[in-house]
């Protein structure tokens, strides 16, 4: 397997944050092709004829969701998510910290084609690096010219603000919760009256989109939809940055083509192998249940494997592309009850499914490991989690953070379940409290 790179091209280059280094690479040609030679209609044209989807989780056809929001009422804002909330996922960090400009360049053709004024870049305020980086780039973009000014024939500027937000975040309904965040109220979101209705800022509508799908649009408008969509599969186009961490000898962000290979190959050649050459027990997939290590190595990297997004048989979600890793030297149960813990911090607490469910499968889940099958209604258990797994559908839930919960334990509790027992006599395994669920530090990783 070999990378195909369109989203971090260029990443390794010395200085690939500044902008001398960015333009001389063809930087912003997209941006001024968008602005001066065809209008915003075109721009989501392209865009449409490229395939381009979103990339965080959902998969939802990017021109389809502009149509749809200019159908309505039009955009006034768009929101750049570069928050991640997901155990493992560093994708849209690294954009920041090291092709800043790339992602203001997609976020100024985003903004021209939903003809949207304002940009909200909404960044984890403890990445300190990343917003660093970020702000210079800024300035050397607004320096430039290419923030707060007309651009091209068409007049357009467009203004950048840089907004620094609380995180992680519940793992769903960011889209609700960035616009509170701004506005500076609590971060809830909010249930869905199941319209298509945006999400407001101020009282005007937004749409919010994660960086790593707009880091997409310079090359696309740059390069042309053709050679965008000659690229991954039918129905899911181009490639895909995954975010691999854990028991795994190369961490790193790795961009592959979509359909290219599968995730065993992606953890076998690209990230150098399981560490100490220990089995593979486990993997996290952002968005799907957990999943054991032969089930994962002869699934393909493609959405459309899927239930969802694509419709596949594979039961689960592809996610946003991150997998964590973790050896034999872990026990599932173990995995499950630290990912439960994990994923209740995470919660809002403004429904009964996060804020009473989560906590009383944790009180479970400890009796499991402190006394066996026979300390537990098993029976029970699975009942709760099935709960939390349909909640969100059932109208039981406001968002899908406990989904997600649950489906990972549900997934890592299927793994040896005939050996609960002695997981369970085994305890707690042998390692930092938070591994192998923490993302690894960016020293550790590629670029």
């Amino acid at each position: 397997m070999q990378e195909r790179r369109w989203l971090v091209e260029g990443v390794e280059r010395p200085d690939a944050d500044a902008l001398d280094v960015y333009r001389r690479n063809g930087g912003y040609d997209g941006a001024w092709r968008a602005f001066d030679e065809i209008d915003p209609a075109a721009v989501i044209d392209e865009v449409e004829a490229a395939g381009l989807r979103g990339h965080g989780g959902a998969w939802r056809p990017v021109a389809a969701r502009w149509r749809a929001a200019g159908a309505l009422r039009g955009v006034r804002a768009l929101l750049v998510d570069v928050s991640e909330s997901e155990s493992g996922r560093f994708r849209d960090r690294k954009l920041a910290e090291r092709l800043p400009h790339r992602l203001i360049e997609g976020a100024l053709i985003a903004a021209h084609a939903l003809t949207a004024d304002d940009v909200y870049l909404c960044v984890r305020a403890d990445w300190r690096r990343a917003r660093s980086v970020l702000e210079h780039a800024m300035d050397e973009a607004r320096a430039a010219g290419w923030i707060d000014r007309a651009l091209g024939r068409s007049g357009h500027a467009v203004r950048l603000h840089l907004h620094p937000v609380p995180g992680p975040l519940p793992a769903r309904g960011t889209d609700q919760l960035l616009p509170h965040l701004i506005e500076c109220s609590r971060p809830e979101p909010r249930a869905s009256n199941g319209t298509n209705d945006l999400p407001t800022l101020f009282g005007a509508p937004v749409l919010v989109h994660t960086a790593a799908t707009l880091a997409f649009l310079p090359a696309i408008l740059a390069r042309g939809s053709g050679a965008f969509r000659e690229l991954g599969s039918a129905d899911f186009p181009g490639t895909v940055a995954i975010s691999v961490s854990g028991h795994i000898r190369r961490p790193g962000l790795f961009e592959v083509e979509i359909g290219s290979g599968s995730f065993g190959e992606l953890i076998d050649t690209l990230a150098g192998g399981v560490v100490d050459e220990t089995d593979l027990l486990s993997v996290f997939p952002g968005g799907a249940p957990a999943l054991d290590g032969d089930a994962l190595k002869s699934l393909q990297i493609d959405p459309g494997v899927w239930s969802q997004p694509g419709g596949g048989e594979h039961e689960g979600s592809f996610g946003c592309g991150t997998i964590v890793v973790a050896d034999d030297a872990v026990t599932p149960l173990d995995l499950a009850a630290r990912w439960l813990d994990h994923a209740a911090q995470l919660g809002c607490g403004q429904c009964p499914m996060c804020r009473e469910g989560s906590v009383w499968l944790i009180q479970h889940l400890q009796r499991l490991r402190e006394g066996g099958v026979t300390a537990i209604d098993p029976s029970a258990l699975q009942e709760r989690l099935e709960i939390l797994a349909h909640g969100e559908g059932e109208g039981l839930a406001i968002c899908g953070h406990p989904t997600v919960a649950a489906h990972v334990t549900q997934g890592l509790l299927q793994i040896a379940p005939e050996h609960v027992d002695s997981q369970a006599s085994a305890g707690a395994t042998p390692i930092d409290d938070d591994a192998p669920l923490r993302t690894a530090d960016s020293i550790h990783l590629r670029f």
